[in-house]
């Protein structure tokens, strides 16, 4: 559950919902957080309009910083941070619930910030903290800009909970470590970008244990890291951004502030590396309207049909599906990839749509194959996401078709790629041979009389042997 401040969600009282711009979700990560002061510099450089921002954590000081124009301030901490400067926030605290008191980043943030109300600040911001009591998730879009950063900040059991409109409020990275959902809420209708600063878990491991042998502690590290990266992606799963980048920080430490020359550096060149996205994000058609379709879709495919029917060429079958989908299928295959990947489900039935029963209703015909491309980049785009996780093997097994459909012999194999590590060994065979197939031909010599395509030398055997694909 997500509970809010009193005022609207969708910006400070009097501001209208953002028409142009995208809306920014800033992840937690301790010291990695310096990546997201060369992140926002290079998308400011670069004119890329910010017209909200949620963060959690470290996540929420950069939002904080950027919104009230301080950003140059925070990297001027951030720069002069020595591990003296470090011990000297570490003030203790002898009372109950907290070894830290945190009065020096208190000052800190009252020096800097002042008393700025986050519904002054000019562009709406959400900090990401959570309820002690409850367990809920909260977004603070008003009142206080210092304490709402303190209550976002707040590590559990290192500082003090915060009191605050009647909540014990601790580090928000407890229950939305990247906040993709408040930022959608704030800017309705703009392209959410989300910086991840705990993805990279194999940079960490590299790191952490090169001999493949970790200590106890750095076990317990990797466990700890483990439930974070896989609550992101679950919370991903659900409502993914439409632009994700991961910072490859894993090798620094979230203890390491003193190293934020390099990691203003990483997080620079992670956003110039997702510039073309970024701007294909700001230009995509907002208004998909994709019909909710989902739920059809799946229970046709894997309740009424089912894996008697799935590889059993049949009129009846073909029948069915145009009557049911064809509308849908022309209505929704010239639409962009972005359109169908609310979550994983739906992902997986856009791509049910545009390359199974597309074969379906179009047997022998060039129609048959006109939705790959589209099949394809969904597929591509919610396995990047890493939203394939969250379906069942039976389910990926048709998320992943597009790869095998493919007749470019780098996607295929990243096909036998994927199928391999499904584990499905029937699978896994047919992958094997869809790839050998575009690595002899260049392509699927079957296809070659519904796309109107001359055989060539050689291929007449491989059409035979491969009349189904």
């Amino acid at each position: 559950m997500v509970t809010r401040n009193e005022r609207n969600l969708t910006g400070p009282e009097g501001m209208a919902t953002p028409s142009t711009g995208i809306a920014l979700a800033l992840g937690g990560g301790a010291a990695r957080g310096w990546a997201h002061i060369g992140a926002l510099q290079a998308l400011q450089e670069e004119g890329i309009k910010i017209a909200a921002v949620a963060g959690t954590s470290i996540g929420a000081l950069a939002a904080l910083s950027f919104a009230a124009d301080r950003l140059d301030i925070l990297e001027a901490i951030a720069l002069g941070a020595t591990h003296r400067h470090v011990l000297a926030y570490l003030d203790p605290h002898l009372g109950r619930g907290a070894w830290l008191g945190g009065r020096r980043i208190a000052r800190e943030l009252e020096q800097h910030i002042g008393a700025i109300q986050l519904e002054d600040l000019p562009i709406p911001v959400a900090l990401i903290a959570a309820d002690l009591r409850t367990g809920e998730e909260v977004r603070l879009t008003s009142g206080p800009a210092v304490t709402a950063a303190q209550a976002s900040i707040g590590l559990p059991g290192i500082f003090r909970p915060i009191e605050r409109d009647g909540r014990s409020l601790i580090d928000g990275g407890m229950v939305s470590n990247l906040p993709v959902g408040a930022a959608r809420v704030l800017a309705a209708g703009r392209p959410v970008v989300a910086i991840d600063l705990m993805g990279d878990y194999a940079g960490y491991v590299r790191a952490s244990s090169p001999d493949g042998h970790p200590s106890a502690l750095g076990t317990v590290r990797s466990a700890f890291l483990m439930m974070t990266i896989q609550q992101t992606r679950q919370a991903i799963a659900l409502d993914p951004p439409d632009v994700l980048i991961t910072i490859p920080a894993g090798h620094i430490a979230t203890s390491a502030f003193t190293r934020a020359v390099e990691l203003i550096r990483i997080g620079r060149e992670a956003v110039i590396a997702a510039l073309p996205a970024i701007r294909r994000a700001e230009t995509m058609d907002r208004q998909c309207q994709v019909p909710d379709a989902t739920r059809a879709i799946l229970d046709f495919w894997f309740r009424e049909i089912g894996s008697d029917g799935w590889w059993t060429r049949s009129d009846q079958t073909d029948e069915a599906i145009r009557g049911r989908f064809l509308a849908l299928w022309e209505q929704w295959h010239t639409r962009s990839a972005e359109c169908f990947l609310s979550t994983a489900r739906d992902a997986l039935a856009a791509i049910l749509l545009f390359d199974q029963f597309a074969r379906n209703m179009f047997r022998g015909k060039a129609d048959a194959f006109a939705a790959d491309a589209l099949a394809l980049e969904i597929a591509k785009r919610t396995v990047d996401r890493g939203l394939d996780q969250s379906l069942t093997h039976q389910e990926r097994c048709f998320l992943y078709m597009p790869f095998m459909h493919s007749e470019d012999l780098a996607v295929q194999d990243r096909s036998v790629r994927l199928f391999e590590q499904l584990g499905e060994a029937e699978q896994v065979k047919y992958a094997h041979m869809h790839r050998d197939v575009v690595a002899r031909f260049g392509r699927f010599p079957a296809r070659n009389a519904a796309l109107g395509r001359p055989d060539r030398p050689g291929e007449a055997e491989a059409i035979a042997q491969t009349s189904n694909w």
